[in-house]
Formats: C-alpha cells, sequence, structure tokens
C-alpha cells in the first residue's frame, strides 16, 4: 500500500454531535467521540469514509453573544453538507495537537497517532482492523475494550436522541 504524505493544514480533527433544529443548537454531548475530515478543494472527507457525505462545521474565531452581551460559546459555519437535524460534525479550531510539530505526515504515521490517542475516535477500530501489526496486540486489545465500551455509551445516546425526535412528532 502507498503511504500517502498529507499536509497538515488539510487535516482537522472533527467532534461528532447532534444538531437539535428544534431547539437551535448543537448539543454537546457526555461522550466526546472524534474523527478526522480532510479538506479536499472546497469540501471535507471524512477519511475514515471517502463516499459518505457529511454535515460538516467549522467554528468561527469569534463567539456567540446574548442579548445582555455576555458571551457563550464560538460561533459555528456550515462547509460542508446541509443544515438538517441529526448527526453532525464540528471541526477543532486550528491545528489538531499532536500534528503541532509538522508540516506534512504520512498516512500511516496518522493512523499511529490516532491508534496511541486517549481520545475516542469512534472508527478507529476500522484502522486496527486494516493495520493490525501498527500496534501491538496487548494494545490492541485495550483499545478494542475501551472502544467498545465507549461506542456503547455513544450509541445509548444517539438512540436516546433518535427516541425523543420520535416522541416529539
Amino acid at each position: 500500500m502507498k503511504n500517502y504524505i498529507i499536509p497538515v493544514e488539510r487535516i482537522k480533527k472533527a467532534q461528532l454531535r447532534y444538531n437539535d433544529l428544534d431547539e437551535n443548537g448543537l448539543e454537546v454531548p457526555e461522550i466526546k467521540a472524534y474523527t478526522i475530515f480532510i479538506k479536499k478543494e472546497d469540501t471535507y472527507v471524512n477519511l475514515f469514509n471517502f463516499v459518505k457525505e457529511c454535515n460538516v462545521y467549522e467554528r468561527l474565531p469569534y463567539s456567540n453573544n446574548t442579548l445582555d452581551g455576555e458571551d457563550y460559546g464560538t460561533k459555528i459555519r456550515l462547509v460542508c453538507g446541509k443544515e438538517e437535524k441529526g448527526l453532525c460534525y464540528v471541526l477543532e479550531y486550528g491545528k489538531m495537537e499532536e500534528l503541532s510539530h509538522y508540516d506534512s505526515i504520512p498516512l500511516m504515521d496518522l493512523y499511529k497517532i490516532i491508534l496511541k490517542s486517549n481520545d475516542f475516535y469512534f472508527d478507529r477500530k476500522d484502522i486496527i482492523n486494516a493495520y493490525p501489526h501498527l500496534v501491538s496486540r496487548r494494545e490492541r486489545k485495550k483499545i478494542l475494550e475501551n472502544d467498545d465500551i465507549m461506542m456503547d455509551k455513544l450509541f445509548d445516546y444517539l438512540d436516546e436522541k433518535e427516541i425523543g425526535k420520535t416522541y416529539k412528532k
């Protein structure tokens, strides 16, 4: 397999969120689940699923304000996909911390960083299944066990959102 080199400025870490149009905002879930997007021309592509279309938002460098002038959160805007209720992704502002000292990175090295991360990447299992040699057997087992627990929590959260959506109809 060819080890592609990716310019770091095109790599964006994104958090999975739930867009609740009725409440006019993106919910911040208790469980933080991440994935990686690559900027390709004027769109973002999920590193783990090039075909799936995603609703992707980016953070803007200024905050929201209440009518009283209090700051809360940062503004976001849709950069890819469409404005609809359901799952979406919010790109983190700036460079990924783990990539701060790189200008470009080989794809396999990016995979290794994701595998070693303490953050929960919900598609990390795909890397382990495709490239089991990137981590030891013991590390692989630990990652899979932890990610299975986190995935259950993520699915519980998403199920709760879907049930809530059904009741509101």
